[in-house]
């Protein structure tokens, strides 16, 4: 039988993960930008141009909340939709130089504030914290692919 904090583990991950992202929402406001905007930027950013589906599937958006997000996204100017050579229903979607701008103006943003958010943590917890994350995310990712 798990432990009794197991039960409310996956309540406790949503809350945090909702309370993180209202804080850097409001902390991203001053640049004109939020947190779905920031997670394309840092995908792109450490992934290099990809195809519209791997970038939906990294994100862990469907397909049609992604197409709306990257019209404001190609709109603002801070990526470029391309077309696939070999493959006419792919397109490819890159950062362009303002949005790589804007991800440098905002990285700097985001790490002070979850340096904030944790300075009062022992860091070897939050080492654990962070292991044992990617450890149930992984695990989720292995049950919902299936056999």
């Amino acid at each position: 039988m798990p432990p009794k904090t197991a039960n409310s583990l996956g309540k406790e991950v949503n809350l945090a993960a909702r309370a993180m992202r209202a804080v850097l929402d409001s902390r991203l406001m001053h640049a004109n930008t939020n947190f779905a905007t920031w997670s394309v930027l840092l995908v792109l950013d450490r992934e290099g141009p990809v195809i519209q589906r791997e970038l939906a599937g990294l994100l862990e958006v469907e397909g049609p909340t992604l197409v709306r997000r990257l019209d404001r996204l190609e709109a603002a100017g801070l990526v470029a939709r391309s077309g696939t050579p070999g493959d006419r229903r792919a397109t490819r979607i890159a950062l362009t130089a303002q949005g790589k701008a804007m991800f440098k103006r905002v990285r700097s943003s985001v790490g002070e504030t979850e340096s904030e958010l944790v300075a009062d943590l022992d860091p070897a917890d939050v080492e654990t914290t962070v292991k044992v994350l990617r450890h149930l995310i992984d695990k989720c990712r292995r049950i919902t692919k299936g056999p």
